[in-house]
């Protein structure tokens, strides 16, 4: 069924995470997203991607899920990365137009160049 939400989880060398998300995020799929978002939290990556690019299509179910997801990964002071796609990128201009939500790039290398570019913990040299 193309309306299902399917994911995938990538853990990177750097103790990121890339979560891929594939098909709607709405109503029915919200919680199944929450879901997901609460397990990583459970264990949070230093950076968590979330790749939407294979997303079709999101509504207000689904953009309260990324906010719970954001509320639950950063109290664990993990940075999250948002690779949108067109349909969520409408979404999210509507609802949160000033960025506050998350870093918002188009592409999985431009989301990967900002966690590697991130800078070093206070004390190291």
């Amino acid at each position: 069924m193309d309306d299902l939400l399917t994911s995938s989880l990538e853990r990177l060398p750097n103790g990121g995470v890339i979560l891929r998300l594939s098909g709607e995020i709405d109503l029915a799929t919200a919680n199944s997203l929450i879901q997901r978002l609460t397990e990583i939290s459970d264990e949070p990556p230093s950076d968590l991607i979330i790749d939407a690019t294979d997303v079709g299509f999101m509504d207000s179910s689904g953009v309260h899920a990324l906010i719970v997801g954001k509320g639950l990964v950063h109290a664990k002071n993990c940075r999250i990365t948002l690779v949108v796609s067109e349909p969520v990128r409408r979404v999210l201009n509507l609802t949160y137009p000033d960025h506050q939500f998350a870093t918002r790039v188009d592409s999985l290398s431009e989301a990967m160049e900002l966690i590697s570019d991130k800078p070093a913990d206070v004390g190291q040299e």
